[in-house]
């Protein structure tokens, strides 16, 4: 079993479309749709925007249905200078850039009970996605990136905001989701990895605007890479 859990309908909906009859069921008022894609057994969630939401959807999948393998999919901003929208970013690791104890003496992003900053994600997998990410890109204006993804309850849009991100973390992409469902994956013993599309970039302007303009494209492209690597 491979769980699959976006954000956003848009992140989600053409990947459930390609499921073989797909049944769903609902479970913390998250809708799970799990069947097959060619041999592979699977089962995606809508989660909503947040950390807190992503968690709640990645600990209810694995209680329910037990995947070997969590990946979470769909678009991010893209806050390092060569990160551009429609980039793919295959992350090496998520880190939670709001989670703040350094008042205590701990280092920003520290997550208390595992002692670490950075969740690295499954090596092997990682390797697998980003090949199917440079297929994916080959002969268009886009390239796919290996690098941090940065997590935090915020939606960032300025400039100074996602340089900031960058330079404390090495961050080259933040979203809002990734790194919750990073830390339940730890706590369960499960793999994970996280997949992100580029639809904006504090670089590009104005990221809320280009965020409304690129999102279903950025999320298509998402959700082919993924249907490569379940294929």
């Amino acid at each position: 079993m491979i769980g699959i859990i976006g954000a956003m309908p848009v992140e989600v909906d053409g990947l459930i479309k390609t499921v073989t009859n797909p049944k769903k069921i609902v479970i913390s008022k998250i809708e799970f749709w799990y069947g097959f894609k060619g041999n592979t057994e699977v089962v995606i969630a809508c989660c909503g925007v947040g950390k807190v939401n992503a968690a709640i959807a990645a600990q209810t999948m694995i209680l329910n249905f037990k995947p070997k393998l969590i990946i979470n999919s769909g678009v991010a901003g893209g806050i390092a200078i060569n990160v551009n929208v429609n980039d793919v970013v295959i992350a090496s690791s998520v880190v939670q850039y709001d989670l703040d104890t350094t008042a205590l003496g701990d280092p920003l992003g520290l997550i208390p009970d595992i002692n670490c900053v950075f969740l690295k994600c499954q090596a092997e997998n990682v390797t697998k996605l980003y090949k199917i990410a440079e297929k994916e890109v080959h002969g268009t204006n886009s390239k796919a990136v290996l690098g941090i993804v940065a997590t935090g309850d915020r939606f960032v849009s300025t400039r100074e905001e996602g340089q900031k991100i960058h330079k404390n973390f090495g961050a080259i992409a933040n979203e809002m989701e990734g790194g919750s469902i990073g830390q339940v994956c730890v706590h369960n013993d499960v793999n994970f990895c996280a997949l992100r599309v580029i639809s904006d970039s504090i670089y590009g302007g104005e990221s809320w605007l280009s965020f409304r303009e690129f999102t279903e494209q950025a999320a298509a492209r998402s959700v082919r890479i993924i249907e490569g690597f379940l294929s």
